[in-house]
């Protein structure tokens, strides 16, 4: 009678784990369309958009990335908006050159951890449209 007691408990545990999941997951890729730029904006979203977002700082020093996604949770719509940033930011050392080492296929990993480590949300907004959040960041990171 244990064992089927621990069975069932633990068959119950695994399936509560994987609705969370599945929940987590349709949360965060139903609105992929949402995960866009600057000029994808519709025209209320880009009026709302702080100054930052419009403009974004450049210079000699400091890569910048700036991102927007909105979701019906702010938390998801702040992840998607750092994920896309990120994105920019690695298109971004793309074109300026790999890091060193990688042409000579060295493991970079370490590198990498670094350069990821660099990476700062230097600034963030989020603002409520209706039901869903929107999220705008920008990211830096030093050249």
């Amino acid at each position: 009678m244990k064992y089927i007691f621990l069975f069932f408990f633990t068959l119950l545990l695994i399936y509560l784990s994987c609705t969370e999941k599945k929940q987590a997951e349709s949360d965060f890729t139903k609105n992929d369309s949402t995960l866009i730029t600057i000029s994808g904006l519709d025209s209320a979203a880009l009026e709302a958009a702080p100054e930052w977002f419009k403009n974004i700082p450049e210079s000699d020093t400091v890569y910048y990335a700036a991102a927007t996604a909105k979701s019906s949770r702010a938390n998801i719509a702040r992840d998607k908006a750092i994920m896309k940033a990120q994105v920019e930011l690695a298109a971004k050392l793309r074109s300026a050159g790999s890091p060193k080492g990688a042409d000579a296929g060295d493991d970079t990993s370490d590198e990498l951890d670094e350069v990821i480590k660099n990476i700062i949300t230097s600034k963030q907004t989020q603002i409520q449209e209706g039901k869903l959040w929107r999220v705008y960041v920008l990211l830096e990171m030093r050249k």
